[in-house]
């Protein structure tokens, strides 16, 4: 079999399954195959603007050391239209490696639509956004510098590539950072508002010693995964210092789900802990609440229960943004003052209101 956007197949002896061994690329009728007419390097973006045409159920970009049939391959970037997700493979010395299909959300690209993709190299990954939208990272299999080629295939229109320089990523224009409110009213009554994501708010002076933040939200039915940040700065790249990361993995088996407390400091991922508590099911609602009970520790609570505590890993006295991004809709943020002795009667008259006022709105809701 050899079609654009497909694997040429054979099969071993003993092996029922087949192994890929070498990826077509048609050399006529191409969108795009060309050099690349600079030397990629962190912070200089690929942009293809195009559009898919009526017919199109797949696609594909791809980032090659040179033109030659062989060539490495440092990323395959393959959209496919029909089922709603993207692989992302590399090859190197005539071997593909393990796929990645994992994202932060559906890439939502559907035939006969104009497309926006943005390739950003930092020194470790891509940074890969569809539509103006944060989508997924793809760490270096290949050094960047040994990228020379691009080449588009299958049935895509004509198509624009431009390279564009970025100082931070995402572009916050597209998705404005939230000034959080503070609540000190024990009568107040969550919005029922959707955020976009990536959903960054920014978090108030002297947030640690005197307040708590409060999200409302709902884990989406399909879940893969979800993350909420405290941090120090609002962009992706470059990388800010996280002092909390909570982290939800839907695993496919509940009791192996797994809920990951980390954080990014010095360039780097800490030491993973693991929670032994898992308060997160497909299309239910929760109210987290995250503040730092001292200098040296963070508190997590969800649904009125405590599910984690974190030791700090440096100063967090500069913690000023709260970050969402993932499987997850998200209808409330808001910080309110530090009353951890009322947390669990606080939040459970919040979520009995809540909950009444989505009453007449849940169908709405579990089609998001």
């Amino acid at each position: 079999m050899c079609r654009c956007c497909s694997f040429c197949f054979k099969k071993n002896e003993g092996n029922p399954r087949p192994s890929f061994t070498c990826y077509c690329f048609p050399q006529h009728g191409l969108p795009y195959r060309e050099l690349l007419p600079i030397v990629l390097q962190v912070g200089r973006a690929i942009c293809i603007r195009g559009k898919t045409l009526e017919n199109c159920t797949r696609f594909s970009v791809n980032l090659l050391c040179g033109l030659e049939p062989k060539s490495n391959v440092a990323l395959h970037f393959n959209p496919r239209l029909d089922q709603n997700y993207v692989v992302r493979n590399s090859r190197i010395l005539g071997k593909w490696g393990e796929e990645e299909t994992t994202a932060y959300c559906r890439p939502n690209m559907r035939w006969n639509e104009d497309f926006f993709l943005e390739f950003l190299p930092t020194s470790n990954e891509f940074m890969i956004a569809i539509n103006n939208k944060h989508f997924c990272k793809y760490s270096h299999r290949i050094p960047i510098n040994k990228i020379t080629a691009l080449v588009v295939s299958s049935k895509v229109g004509k198509i624009d590539v431009s390279f564009e320089a970025r100082k931070s990523y995402p572009d916050f224009t597209k998705y404005p950072i939230e000034e959080l409110q503070i609540i000190d009213d024990e009568n107040y009554v969550p919005t029922n508002n959707f955020k976009p994501l990536p959903y960054c708010g920014r978090l108030p002076e002297n947030f640690i010693n005197n307040y708590q933040v409060t999200i409302y939200g709902r884990v989406k039915l399909l879940p893969r995964t979800f993350y909420i940040n405290l941090q120090e700065g609002f962009h992706l790249w470059p990388h800010p210092i996280i002092h909390l990361h909570i982290n939800p993995r839907f695993l496919g088996a509940t009791d192996k789900n797994q809920l990951i407390k980390n954080s990014w400091i010095d360039d780097q991922w800490g030491t993973e802990e693991r929670c032994v508590a898992f308060p997160f099911r497909p299309g239910k609602e929760f109210c987290m609440t995250l503040y730092a009970e001292d200098s040296q520790s963070f508190r997590v609570w969800v649904d009125n229960v405590l599910i984690a505590e974190f030791q700090s890993r440096t100063s967090v006295t500069n913690i000023d943004h709260v970050f969402i991004q993932g499987d997850v809709v998200v209808f409330d943020v808001h910080v309110e003052p530090k009353h951890t002795t009322k947390i669990s009667s606080h939040h459970s008259s919040l979520t009995v209101r809540r909950r009444h006022t989505l009453t007449k709105r849940s169908s709405i809701f579990y089609n998001s």
